[in-house]
């Protein structure tokens, strides 16, 4: 058996015997361009040479996209791809498989991923990973064969893009990246095979925008960066043109940073309060013939949309943004929340494209104890009880990572992996034997190690028992209230709070945790101070900003 995640896809044909690399590996490029090597030649420490007869020759072939065929025999290797890409996945298939210098199996590999779209959402808003610190997860996830990195860039606690044409969104943050780090971390990806999707959300989580520019809000009033997690009511008022003419001058800039055709604009998370009061939102909204303020969300969508496509870019989205009417299929949906997934199925079903990010599995910010290795492997693409795992529309995976409380590149890395190994395993290849997973699993995290990756250690990838469950418990009351961890609470609170933790196991826990949850004085905190955000009437349990 192959140790390698993910594990292959297609056929696997094992002989006896294995051939070593040379000390410098000629490659035949054939018609391929020179970048698809860019990776492999880091990997080896440089030691590749272009050459007319290589110890490695690549041919072109009727091969599915991003798929290849490797051979490997004593007198060397073959590779055939109908695209770069699927030389860039061949070629990490050699450095893995002899990643502490074991020489390659004879062997041939015909392999094409299940999922075109396999990805980590990284926050760098709220608390900021340097460049470096960005590429080193690159590698890391593009070593499992990972395609997509979202890179969420912008919210209410920094804006962290350095833009020429309107400066004081970076100088009022001030730890931004330059846009020539920017320019370095996208070819970074780009010769390891994955994209780049920037995401400026709008019109919620804005408050980096109204801090440097207030006019931008409903009632132009003066506005500091937020300094902790949570859903702020004060976003992009829709009702004024300058708010758009605004988008558009920043969107022809940052677009033209980043080549790749998607550009995620978020539109999660946006409260209508200030939308409600305000006098511009109204007579928007009378213009327009308007009666529902999800419509008028819709409407500043379209806007976007519209800028967006003008640079050549296809948005993506939230799945709250379906909560508008007639949301175009051109449109990506990314499905988080079960808050927003009614009117999920009647997109796909008009033909729209989703991926799968859902909370209760492929957020990593939620610790072992909330989203363990074994779930994420076992998580399937589900929406009010129908599978789309084999729906021509359902795009891919992508795991997420929202920073309030991930404050170091070590804890971040621990936080990822394995369990981004996991995200590449079913994306790859869908789930099979979880038990020989965890075994290569094991191996890998062995070598990311020797490669300075601090992973999690093996008895943390599945926790159970009371320590499951403090754990888990721990972070959802840093999450839900901040300032009153540990405090003790009366029976009667207990009692009050019951539906919310029982709601709460339906999300992040099990039914059987309810007893040892309503002893957790963290946890009946953070119940109390839930239900003073959304009460009852108004329950919006799956939140995101706020973890």
């Amino acid at each position: 058996m192959l140790n390698l995640i993910p594990a292959p896809r297609g056929s696997v044909h094992m002989q006896e015997g294995s051939v070593k690399l040379p000390e410098t590996v000629t490659v035949s490029l054939g018609d391929f361009a020179p970048w698809c090597l860019e990776a492999f030649a880091a990997r080896l420490d440089g030691h590749v040479e272009i050459a007319e007869n290589g110890f490695i020759t690549l041919k072109k072939a009727d091969i599915a996209k991003e798929g290849y065929k490797l051979t490997v025999t004593k007198d060397g290797i073959t590779v055939e791809a109908a695209d770069e890409s699927g030389v860039v996945w061949a070629l990490t298939t050699v450095t893995e498989l002899t990643a502490e210098g074991e020489a390659l199996p004879i062997v041939t590999i015909e392999d094409a991923p299940h999922y075109g779209h396999r990805g980590l959402s990284l926050d760098c808003s709220r608390h900021f990973f340097t460049a470096d610190e960005v590429k080193k997860v690159i590698d890391q996830m593009t070593r499992v064969k990972l395609n997509v990195l979202h890179w969420h860039l912008v919210d209410d606690q920094g804006w962290r893009i350095e833009c020429k044409t309107l400066p004081l969104l970076h100088e009022t943050t001030g730890t931004y990246y330059t846009q020539e780090e920017i320019k370095s971390v996208i070819e970074y990806a780009r010769v390891r095979g994955m994209e780049i999707i920037p995401e400026i959300d709008m019109p919620g989580h804005t408050r980096s925008m109204i801090a440097a520019y207030p006019h931008l809000s409903c009632f132009g009033e003066k506005t500091e960066l937020c300094q902790f997690g949570g859903i702020f009511e004060k976003i992009l008022c829709p009702g004024k043109d300058e708010t758009f003419e605004f988008i558009e001058k920043l969107l022809t800039e940052v677009c033209a940073l980043f080549p790749d055709d998607r550009f995620h604009i978020g539109g999660d998370e946006a409260p209508k309060t200030e939308w409600k009061k305000c006098p511009h939102c109204k007579a928007r909204m009378e213009a327009l013939g308007l009666t529902d303020y999800e419509d008028l969300q819709g409407y500043f969508t379209k806007r976007v949309v519209a800028i967006l496509k003008k640079h050549g870019k296809r948005a993506v989205c939230w799945n709250d943004v379906l909560e508008s009417k007639d949301v175009d299929t051109g449109n990506i949906i990314q499905y988080w929340t079960a808050q927003h997934e009614a009117p999920v199925p009647a997109f796909i079903e008009r033909g729209g494209k989703v991926i799968f990010s859902n909370m209760s599995a492929l957020y990593f910010d939620y610790p072992h104890g909330i989203n363990s290795l074994n779930k994420v492997y076992h998580y399937q693409p589900v929406v009010m009880g129908k599978s789309y795992a084999d729906s021509p529309n359902m795009l891919g995976y992508e795991a997420a990572l929202w920073s309030e409380q991930v404050e170091t590149p070590e804890h971040l890395e621990e936080l990822l992996f394995p369990r981004l190994y996991a995200v590449s395993e079913i994306a790859w290849n869908e789930a099979g034997d979880y038990a020989d997973f965890e075994h290569r699993a094991e191996k890998k995290i062995e070598i990311a190690a020797k490669q300075g990756v601090n992973c999690m250690t093996k008895d943390g990838w599945n926790p159970e028992g009371e320590a499951r469950v403090q754990s888990a418990a721990t972070f959802i009351a840093h999450m839900m209230n901040p300032g009153g961890i540990g405090t003790p609470h009366t029976d009667a609170e207990r009692e009050m709070v019951r539906p919310v933790i029982e709601k709460f196991a339906q999300i992040w826990f099990r039914p059987q945790d309810v007893p040892e949850m309503m002893k957790n004085d963290d946890l009946v905190g953070a119940a109390l101070n839930f239900m003073k955000m959304f009460p009852p009437e108004n329950d919006k349990t799956d939140r995101k900003s706020v973890v």
